[in-house]
């Protein structure tokens, strides 16, 4: 039996949050990359690939909740470790500048859009008017998520098919398409 600690814990999570966005299911694939990200950076290190995509997966999470100043944090983090893990012209690298650059675009965007929203109303109110997010967790929901999600988790990894050796593993991750 695999444990709290294990890394494969850590991918099955990563591989469950990618499910969920896929969905549409936003804050349930957001709560569970954030705890697979703490554990894992945790038991791998910051650079760790494994780690490098959950922090890609991460940044489309908040991409996908227009927290565009978050993806692009994360994002830039990723990539850093991948200039470092990778390399600057390896494929992984590659394309998180791109989705980078796309962050960043957006997040110009949004801020020329709220800035242009704010200029025609500003007889009527003195707040510009901007999509609403959520504020960051904190460590200690973080912590809570993670506490919460354990019982989920273990079913998870028990219920967890095993391959064949002679199969190759298919891997679920933004970074592989």
């Amino acid at each position: 039996m695999l444990g709290r600690q294990h890394s494969l814990r850590f991918e099955a999570m990563n591989d469950l949050g990618v499910a969920y966005l896929r969905q549409g299911r936003l804050a349930k694939a957001f709560e569970i990359h954030i705890a697979a990200l703490a554990g894992s950076q945790s038991v791998l290190g910051p650079k760790h690939p494994q780690v490098l995509t959950l922090l890609s997966n991460l940044a489309d999470d908040y991409s996908k909740q227009q927290r565009w100043k978050d993806a692009v944090e994360c994002q830039d983090n990723a990539v850093e470790g991948m200039r470092h893990t990778y390399g600057v012209d390896h494929k992984f690298t590659t394309k998180g500048l791109q989705r980078l650059e796309e962050f960043r675009n957006s997040m110009n965007s949004a801020t020329s859009e709220s800035h242009s929203l704010y200029l025609q109303d500003d007889k009527s109110a003195d707040v510009p008017v901007s999509p609403s997010s959520p504020a960051k967790p904190t460590i200690q929901q973080i912590v809570a998520v993670t506490r919460a999600n354990d019982v989920l988790n273990q079913e998870l990894i028990q219920n967890m098919p095993t391959v064949p050796e002679d199969e190759p593993e298919s891997r679920v991750g933004v970074l592989d398409s």
